[in-house]
């Protein structure tokens, strides 16, 4: 396939001002991701796309490049875009005395994006193939921060974010697990819950999931690890950031003498899940929510309309 005089005119305009392209190559086999490069032109299905570079990912203050990633923009509308090409891997991760099996699946995300088309709370986007059958997926950009870059972004201290800014912020996150309860209910599951993999839709302020290629191995129960995730996202949310034990001895120079094993977290096991502990504000209903995903706990949630429903009324305590 040969690229066309008019994608060449269309790819010089949208270069970064002060770059200038002779040539551009013609991908339509993507399977080397790392060859895909900026400036590349990728060819699918009949529509050309121009890279302008890959995503990065922000995890424990690092950010990690995602080769696989690419920004890109739809020569024939100007649409800018981000384009995953198709990775795959595997890993075995430890939660309590089990071992889960996590994979990457294009596939998996493909069947989301299309289940979840109609759902405001997802990020929307098609599934295309290249010349050699690599699954793509093209998926809209959401303008926005994460919702740890949201959480950030407030500067009081944590009794004044508690009482002025947390009700809105459950408003919201209720709204996003339902729309998670409304995936569980197609028998898919995310995967990779937590707080980069919702974006705050500048535009309607929406939570909006991103990022849904991770799958499980599951046991008896297939909803397990994301109910703990949520969970756990829930507890940052509360707390504003991550309740690691290493920062609060800083601030609360006693804070392991008022502390048991049975107060952290489940599944992270320096992070503290009974935050009324430390915040001793934080009204019984919304911490009990809290202690379900504590390494105490003795009753665990099986669906996330049980969990969804707690909130609604630890909701109540806050308005």
């Amino acid at each position: 396939m040969a690229i066309q005089k008019g994608h060449v005119e269309l790819a010089r305009e949208y270069l970064e001002h002060g770059r200038h392209q002779k040539l551009f190559r013609l991908l339509t086999d993507t399977t080397d991701y790392f060859r895909v490069e900026y400036n590349d032109i990728v060819a699918v299905e009949d529509t050309h796309y121009l890279i302008t570079g890959y995503e990065r990912e922000g995890r424990a203050g690092l950010e990690d490049p995602k080769y696989w990633v690419k920004r890109a923009i739809e020569l024939d509308t100007g649409r800018r875009v981000i384009m995953k090409l198709s990775f795959y891997e595997n890993f075995v991760s430890r939660i309590g005395n089990q071992e889960i099996i996590f994979f990457r699946s294009p596939q998996k995300e493909a069947r989301v994006l299309r289940q979840a088309r109609d759902n405001p709370h997802f990020m929307h986007g098609v599934s295309v193939r290249d010349s050699v059958g690599n699954l793509l997926r093209i998926v809209d950009r959401i303008p926005g921060p994460t919702l740890g870059g949201y959480l950030h972004k407030f500067s009081e201290n944590h009794k004044t974010f508690f009482e002025e800014n947390l009700p809105d912020v459950l408003r919201r996150l209720i709204k996003a697990y339902r729309a998670m309860g409304f995936l569980h209910s197609l028998r898919e599951v995310h995967g990779d819950i937590r707080r980069d993999h919702i974006i705050v839709d500048s535009r309607d302020g929406l939570f909006k999931w991103i990022d849904f290629d991770y799958n499980y191995r599951h046991g008896e129960s297939i909803f397990g690890i994301d109910l703990f995730e949520m969970g756990c996202l829930l507890t940052t949310v509360v707390a504003r950031g991550f309740p690691a034990l290493y920062d609060l001895v800083h601030k609360y120079p006693d804070i392991r003498d008022r502390l048991e094993l049975d107060d952290m977290n489940i599944l992270y096991k320096n992070r503290v899940a009974n935050l009324k502990k430390i915040y001793p504000y934080i009204p019984d209903r919304l911490n009990l929510i809290l202690l379900r995903f504590s390494a105490g706990a003795e009753i665990f949630y099986d669906t996330t309309e049980e969990l969804v429903s707690d909130m609604e009324e630890a909701l109540e305590d806050l308005s």
